[in-house]
Formats: structure tokens, C-alpha cells, sequence
């Protein structure tokens, strides 16, 4: 799948996404800080959205969107700094590709847009920090919390949380120097365990079950068709081809649905996933109640 991060020179969904066999690339205006510049589009992101891209995630500068800088909106506006970053997220959230997912900090595109499909939260992937992020999301599900962790607030020398006004505390990000040249960078990163549930979760490609077909199409190249269904035995054999060619027969005691995981090019591998529970596949890495990985060994 080919996967293009927007507005991300830290590269860490970019990565993660390229452990699971994508052809995944960040794109931003600075050179990247992951460490692989060979994956890097150092240009606006608008000069490569014009090729074909399965999935597009968005990271906009959300300086003058951030409803945390609503003190400085005022003179945002009168010198066009804000009006310039809502035409770039509204022309990122119209851009027609069928997976899309753009992230910003909770602001005033919740109400000139629309509001966020969800807010996930640092702590809810393992990381130990407040920071609400809102998802706006085309063709991709919620994102699911994979490790719910508790957040570890600031607090002073004599043990006490660090607290405003209103008493709400606050996580360590919240508390880097203004002063700091690399402030607005490092509080854009994506945390690792935010990225990685990225690439798990939305790095799947659902089969597209054609009408009155026993064909499941899982990628141009790639196909699941069932090729026995018989009610009396219980046995139900599907076909696995890689390009017009059979290379794998599955056979399950129920009729099931298959998605595409991801390809491994490094041992031509292709990963499924099966949805029902069938104990009895081979070859098979038990995932939840309903689901199973299934690793299929292909010829390059």
C-alpha cells in the first residue's frame, strides 16, 4: 500500500508503516529527522498529493489553529497567518483520496470544519502524557487504545501538582520553554505508540467483496476466491493468487472474509487476516476472539 505522512519530519509513522511492508514516505518543507531521507519528500505536500496514494495521514502546522494560542488569534488574523493554515487543512481535508486522516491539537477547525471524528489522548497508547488530539478521518475506522497507561502529571518540589486557575493539571510537554528553538518541533512528534497503532490499524486493506462474485479482492494483484462451499461436510476451500497465479489453498469449516495485512518484500510473504475463529487453520497467529494472522509464503 502506497501511504503518504504529510507535514512529518520526524518520520515515526512513516516508519512504522514501512515495518509493515508499505511503500509508505514523509513529506515535509525541512529535511527529516528519522534518518531516512531516502523516504523523505522535502517539498509542500501538494506537489506529491498529485500521484496515487492509497492512504494519506496529515500532521498541519496547527500554530494558528491550536485553540491553546487563542490569546495571539487576534493579531493571527489581521496579518493572515491564520486564514493561510485554514485554506491548507481545508484543502488537505478535500484532497480525493478514499483514506484519509488528518490530526490536530483541539481548535477552531472543530467549528469551521467539523468536528473530529475522535480524540485520542498520549496515555491511551502507553505514554504517560496529556496531550487531546483530534482525528478527522475518511474511510478509516476509530482509532483503537492499545495501552492504557495513567497519566503522570507535573508536579512541584514538594510534591504537589502543578495546576492552573481552573485546577487542571498538566503533563511535562506542557512545560518547555517558549525560548526553545525546537519547541514547536518536538511538541508536533508523534508518539511512538501512536504511530505504531497507525500502521497496525489503518495499515489493513479490507477485501472489496464484488456483488454476486465469489472473488474477494484484496489488492490489484492480489485475490482470495472460494473455490468449494459445502454445507454438508462443512468445508470451505479458498485460493490465494498473486498476480493471476495460485500459490496457497486455505480451507476453514465456515465461510469467512480475509483482509490484507501487509506483504513482507524481504521474504515474500503475504499476511492475511481471517475474520471468524477456526481453531483448526494452520499456519495461523491467534489475534483475538474472531480474528487470525495467516502467513502465506509466496515466490518472489
Amino acid at each position: 500500500m502506497r501511504v503518504l505522512i504529510g507535514c512529518e519530519e520526524s518520520q515515526a509513522v512513516c516508519i512504522e508503516f514501512r515495518k509493515k511492508g508499505h511503500e509508505a514516505y514523509s513529506c515535509d518543507l525541512i529535511p527529516c529527522s528519522g534518518g531516512h531521507p531516502e523516504w523523505h519528500y522535502q517539498c509542500n505536500i501538494f506537489d506529491v498529493l498529485l500521484n496515487e496514494w492509497d492512504l494519506v495521514i496529515a500532521f498541519p502546522p496547527c500554530t494558528d489553529l491550536a485553540s491553546s494560542g487563542a490569546r495571539w488569534f487576534e493579531e493571527k488574523r489581521k496579518n493572515g497567518s491564520q486564514a493561510k493554515s485554514i485554506e491548507f487543512f481545508m484543502r488537505l481535508a478535500e484532497w480525493p483520496v478514499n483514506k484519509l486522516a488528518i490530526e490536530n491539537p483541539i481548535g477552531i477547525m472543530s467549528n469551521l470544519f467539523r468536528k473530529p471524528d475522535q480524540i485520542i489522548q498520549p496515555w491511551q497508547f502507553g505514554h504517560p502524557e496529556t496531550k487531546s488530539t483530534c482525528l478527522w478521518l475518511k474511510g478509516l475506522s476509530l482509532l483503537k487504545p492499545t495501552d492504557i497507561v495513567d497519566p503522570d502529571f507535573m508536579r512541584k518540589a514538594n510534591g504537589e501538582y502543578y495546576k492552573d486557575v481552573k485546577g487542571k493539571r498538566y503533563s511535562r510537554i506542557h512545560f518547555m520553554s517558549r525560548s526553545n528553538p525546537d519547541r514547536a518541533k518536538e511538541r508536533s512528534k508523534t508518539y511512538p505508540g501512536i504511530a505504531k497503532a497507525m500502521a497496525e490499524q489503518w495499515g489493513v486493506l479490507e477485501p472489496i467483496n464484488q456483488k454476486n462474485s465469489n472473488i474477494m479482492i484484496l489488492q490489484k494483484d492480489i485475490e482470495i476466491k472460494q473455490v468449494l462451499a459445502d454445507r454438508e461436510t462443512g468445508r470451505y476451500d479458498y485460493r490465494l493468487s498473486v498476480n493471476g497465479e495460485p500459490c496457497k489453498d486455505i480451507s476453514q469449516d465456515r465461510p469467512s472474509d480475509f483482509g490484507l495485512v501487509y506483504i513482507n518484500p524481504n521474504d515474500h510473504s503475504v499476511h492475511l487476516k481471517m475474520y471468524r475463529n477456526n481453531e483448526n487453520i494452520p499456519e495461523t497467529d491467534f489475534n483475538d476472539q474472531n480474528t487470525f494472522i495467516i502467513t502465506v509464503s509466496i515466490e518472489p
